[in-house]
């Protein structure tokens, strides 16, 4: 008499459905076949989950990497920012030196010139 086992494999492994795996009910011959048969498929997912568990690993840990990457890039832009602003201000601020300059520069000229027009008199 022979009976079935329900194999069924996920998504995960790569492979999806379900299959039937044929055991027979006679003889020990046969039922070391069979445990053969089991044994040679669960050696087959011990390597499969095993694969997946090594991609799994290194998916984690390349984003591991790749987040301390970016967050090293956020501390860069954030101290770029950071200067930015300060040169900002130091522009604004020379900025008004140089207003204030010119405008004193635009009074000397208008007292020479006053000077000039009263020594011509």
């Amino acid at each position: 008499m022979a009976f079935f086992v329900p194999f069924v494999v996920g998504a995960a492994s790569g492979f999806v459905g379900s299959s039937f795996i044929k055991l027979s009910s006679g003889g020990k011959s046969k039922t070391a076949a069979d445990a053969a048969v089991l044994e040679s498929e669960n050696e087959k997912l011990r390597t499969r989950i095993k694969e997946m568990q090594e991609q799994i690993d290194s998916l984690v840990n390349s984003n591991k990497k790749h987040r301390k990457e970016s967050e090293a890039n956020d501390e860069e832009l954030e101290e770029l920012e950071d200067k930015l602003k300060d040169a900002e201000k130091e522009i604004k601020a020379l900025k008004a030196q140089l207003s204030h300059s010119e405008s004193i520069i635009a009074d000397y000229k208008a007292t020479v010139a006053r000077l000039e027009s009263e020594l011509e008199k």
